[in-house]
Order: C-alpha cells, then structure tokens, then sequence
C-alpha cells in the first residue's frame, strides 16, 4: 500500500503526508480538482501497453458497461460524488481522450449515487466516443 500511495503522490505532485488510502479513489488532504483529477487518468491510461495499466483499464471498461448501460469499445468510466452528493463528477475516456464532467447540483429529491447525472454521460459517451456512421458516401 505504500508503494501505491508514494507512486499516487508522485501522479498528483502532491506531498506523500497528504495521500492516504481514499486517494486511490480521488481523495486527497488538501483536495484534488477535476482537472487534477482527469490529468491523472489520462497520464495513466492514454497511449500505455502496461499489462497492469490495461488491467485497470478494463476494469473501468466494464464499469462504463454496466452503469451506461452501452458498449463502447474501450471505454472507461469512473464515478464519484464530493460535498454531500451535492457535486457529481465523471471521467470517461479511451485510448485517445479522457474527459472530466461534473455536475454541481442535487435535484430535488435526488439521493441516489448517480441520479440523473449518469444519463448525461451515456449521452456523452454516445456522441463523443461511439463510432461515427457516414451517410454521406464518404469513406472511413
């Protein structure tokens, strides 16, 4: 675990005293910010031929198949929420784009983990990583 939370750390930049175990889910000391957040997804994830890196890959690859509901080749989702499910974030991404979404509010009478946030991002997913249909007669 140690060696986790050093190399963490040194994703982050941030001093080792603020990483604990929750970091491995996004969660640090003195915070973390969205854009920290994506930039460590896509310094792990984007254009790497790790065995382990692409284990936990498809890993978040499956978790984007069961909470969107879609099959997008390669694609991966993590879900999270901050300051009393009041702010939902997502990133999601592939090979070649990791994209950063949060939501800052809580409809009423929603408590749920996700609510209605994850239909936003099966949207996004669909439009920004589905394969693209050219009814044009171009070629692909």
């Amino acid at each position: 675990m140690n060696n986790v939370l050093k190399f963490i750390a040194s994703l982050l930049n941030k001093e080792e005293s603020n990483i604990h175990p929750s970091s491995i889910l996004g969660a640090t000391s003195d915070g973390i910010s969205l854009f920290e957040l994506t930039k460590l997804y896509a310094d792990f994830f984007l254009n790497n031929d790790d065995p382990f890196k692409n284990e936990c890959k498809q890993l978040l690859c499956q978790i984007a198949k069961i909470k969107l509901g879609i099959d997008i080749n390669n694609l991966f989702l993590k879900t999270g929420t901050t300051n009393g499910n009041k702010e939902r974030f997502a990133i999601l991404g592939n090979e070649k784009i990791v994209l950063g979404i949060m939501r800052q509010e809580n409809s009423i009478n929603d408590y749920s983990k996700d609510g209605s946030f994850i239909n936003s991002i099966k949207n996004i997913a669909r439009n920004i990583f589905s394969p693209k249909k050219c009814t044009h007669g171009c070629n692909q």
